[in-house]
């Protein structure tokens, strides 16, 4: 899970739809931040591209219903 991508810092070196991109291949499963009107098409258009995978965001969710799974939100998984 990130940090808030919004922070000023971040905002020196990269635009917050890039950020988000790189959150996400560097291995991070949940992205906080308030820019997702911009980020989730941008993402969208990078798994079109082929430059961001399917199957990298099923990793993701994966390990998302995982852990719910075993904090016990969530009922069995089939």
């Amino acid at each position: 899970m990130t940090d808030d991508l919004d922070m000023a810092g971040l905002a020196d070196f990269v635009n917050q739809d890039e950020a988000a991109l790189q959150a996400i291949l560097a291995g991070n499963d949940l992205i906080l931040g308030s820019s997702y009107q911009t980020q989730i098409p941008y993402l969208l258009k990078k798994v079109s591209s082929g430059e961001l995978t399917e199957e990298r965001i099923d990793e993701s969710v994966r390990r998302i219903l995982s852990w719910k799974y075993d904090l016990g939100i969530l009922g069995t998984l089939q």
